[in-house]
């Protein structure tokens, strides 16, 4: 089925666990007919969420929806113990309106979905920002701050296009791996690692990666050193093509900020 949760701007529901050190299992909206039911949420805020580990129930998101259509205006997800604070697969979503701030991974994990995710603020991000996998998606990050890893992750051939602004205290704005297409705009970017990387790292995907960048900092003070690509995939800046790098991707991934907890 769906969820409908109509909230006021001035006076949102709030979800929070009882006892805030012991949080609560989240949300998990599922739909199991061919066609989709949509669900709606207006002026949410949840809270102290975890994953759910119920006998064969394993998920990683603490507000999870499966097969579920999903328009959202205004949803705040504070102080998430999940693997990803919030969870969307094979949905089309229209979000307007995104909040998530302190969570111990990643805030938005969206696989095999479409649509729209505009209005965008990330805060205090133990991993990924957005994390894109098969995913055809739009949107605008209006802030990201304290982001540990990437600010948006883009694999699995994903066509991800996206506006961001406003980034400090993060590691890399974006990684588009794997078959992925992408074209981002960005604007008052400042981050401790590389800018932009694009690479393969799962070779089994065939389509060639690309991403298109468009920075508005001056010619004289874009420092395309930070921009980083591999030989199986294509990386334009302003419209000045990036020459390739020998990248070992495995090391990317066991240490640094980009490692993976086993």
């Amino acid at each position: 089925g769906g969820l409908i949760i109509e909230g006021e701007e001035d006076n949102p529901i709030k979800m929070v666990a009882l006892e805030k050190d012991k949080g609560w299992k989240g949300l998990y909206v599922y739909n199991d007919q061919k066609q989709k039911v949509s669900s709606n949420i207006s002026s949410l805020l949840i809270s102290d969420i975890k994953e759910t580990n119920v006998g064969l129930l394993s998920l990683t998101g603490g507000l999870t929806f499966y097969n579920s259509d999903l328009v959202v205006d205004n949803l705040t997800i504070l102080n998430s113990n999940a693997e990803d604070g919030m969870n969307i697969v094979n949905s089309l979503v229209d979000i307007n309106g995104l909040k998530i701030s302190q969570t111990k991974s990643d805030g938005l994990d969206c696989d095999f979905c479409s649509g729209n995710i505009e209005e965008v603020f990330l805060n205090d991000i133990g991993g990924d920002g957005l994390d894109f996998s098969g995913s055809n998606i739009h949107g605008k990050v209006k802030m990201a701050s304290n982001v540990k890893d990437k600010v948006i992750s883009i694999g699995e051939e994903s066509e991800v296009n996206f506006e961001v602004e406003n980034v400090k205290n993060s590691y890399l704005l974006a990684a588009i791996k794997d078959g992925s297409s992408s074209k981002i705009k960005l604007s008052n970017i400042e981050t401790n690692g590389n800018i932009i990387m694009s690479y393969v790292k799962k070779d089994f995907y065939k389509k060639r990666t690309k991403a298109e960048i468009s920075y508005s900092q001056k010619k004289e003070n874009l420092d395309l050193k930070r921009f980083i690509t591999t030989e199986d995939a294509d990386l334009f800046v302003n419209n000045i093509k990036i020459n390739p790098s020998i990248l070992d991707i495995k090391a990317l991934y066991d240490s640094g900020p980009m490692r993976k907890e086993k």
